[in-house]
């Protein structure tokens, strides 16, 4: 995986030139690549030729940012995910991967599935990570999640948790 934002600008394109090399004739994932400045943008393109690797690459931000050739060139084949709040199905199997061997109980599920995701997985895999380093136990429960996550009585979750 290559995230252009890990790296000092003077030397992302070196980064890059080490990323595809690592990936060889494997996958390389270009991580937010519509945030890419346009020289780097510019650069990779200028390396596709020479690309051994499958390449994958997604976005959270919105396309349009993107050069236009380096645009066609990746989208070969496109798939768009819809925000996580309107798929809450997928809920429960996504927190679950982030669990390991704890599991949510239903209450604990249900103010998930009522939750908003502003910041998507992302989000949904910090607030399990919260969870699992406050609960001592293997079930998760609704004051174990992020206060962002639960109403206003239970605030103070987090001292109570911690107890």
């Amino acid at each position: 995986m290559f995230r252009a934002d890990e790296w000092p600008e003077d030397r992302v394109e070196a980064a890059l030139d080490d990323a595809i090399e690592k990936a060889d004739n494997g996958v390389l994932f270009l991580d937010e690549i519509s945030a890419w400045s346009k020289p780097l943008q510019a650069a990779l393109m200028h390396r596709l030729g020479d690309l051994k690797a499958r390449l994958f690459s997604a976005s959270n931000h919105e396309l349009s940012a993107m050069r236009e050739d380096l645009f066609y060139a990746l989208a070969v084949l496109q798939v768009t995910l819809p925000p996580l709040t309107e798929r809450t199905s997928d809920i429960p199997a996504l927190a679950a991967s982030f669990l390991g061997d704890r599991v949510l109980s239903a209450e604990a599920m249900a103010v998930l599935k009522a939750h908003a995701w502003p910041g998507n997985v992302r989000e949904l895999k910090a607030a399990m990570t919260h969870a699992a380093a406050v609960c001592s136990g293997t079930t998760l429960l609704p004051h174990h999640l992020p206060a962002n996550l639960v109403k206003e009585k239970d605030a103070n979750h987090l001292e109570d948790t911690m107890k």
